[in-house]
């Protein structure tokens, strides 16, 4: 099956905030996701040829990796439906875009099957570079790294026709301002009066803009 030339998709989870404009959830920890926002992650981490998360993320959930959401028998008829009928062997690629600030190499992260990569900036490039060799991470220098450059390199360097990305919400928002860069967004949404305070994020885009931004949408289901 022949796949598009870009399709790049961000999953977002979030609900209402003070004054109902929308915000971010807060999650530490992805044993922690609800099943369906489990199935979200799953469904654009299967389609991907390569997944986009920050040094941040890292360092805000220990546990996470860029792998498929569940137990082996879970996530077998997934695994299949990506080798037949996406014809994608293997996992995707596994970048981490950080300014190298307190970066774990030995995070979980960088130790799923995905190859992984480390997009950064020149003086962070060269003092990690020793470390991540010996734990075979590819180390990307880049003048100016950010989420908007991380893809245009992905999509030309190695071919991943298909990206999703994992940013929290500061990072995820240079995606659509000035301009639009995602093809997709996969959101998850809290229906309650408002997000409680614990678990609030950052903003993230106000309705208005998401339906200016993706006028194509699927009928969203209510659990």
């Amino acid at each position: 099956e022949k796949r598009g030339e870009r399709g790049d998709s961000n999953a977002r989870a979030g609900g209402s905030g003070p004054g109902g404009g929308k915000r971010t959830r807060e999650n530490k920890e992805e044993k922690r996701r609800s099943g369906h926002e489990r199935v979200v992650r799953n469904v654009a981490r299967d389609r991907a040829d390569a997944i986009i998360n920050t040094g941040k993320v890292l360092r805000e959930e220990p546990s996470v990796t860029p792998s498929l959401i569940g137990t082996d028998d879970e996530v077998a008829p997934l695994v299949d439906w990506r080798r037949v009928v996406l014809g994608i062997e293997g996992p995707p690629l596994a970048l981490v875009l950080t300014s190298g600030r307190s970066l774990d190499l030995d995070h979980p992260f960088f130790r799923s099957p995905s190859p992984a990569i480390v997009f950064t900036g020149h003086d962070a490039a060269s003092d990690m570079m020793p470390a991540a060799l010996e734990r075979s991470i590819e180390v990307v220098s880049h003048s100016a790294p950010s989420v908007t450059a991380a893809v245009a390199f992905l999509q030309k360097e190695t071919g991943s026709n298909t990206v999703a990305i994992e940013a929290g919400p500061a990072t995820s928002l240079q995606l659509y301002r000035p301009s639009l860069v995602v093809d997709e967004l996969l959101l998850s949404e809290f229906l309650g009066p408002d997000l409680p305070r614990s678990v609030q994020g950052a903003p993230f885009l106000e309705p208005a803009d998401i339906e200016v931004a993706f006028p194509f949408r699927s009928e969203p289901y209510v659990v």
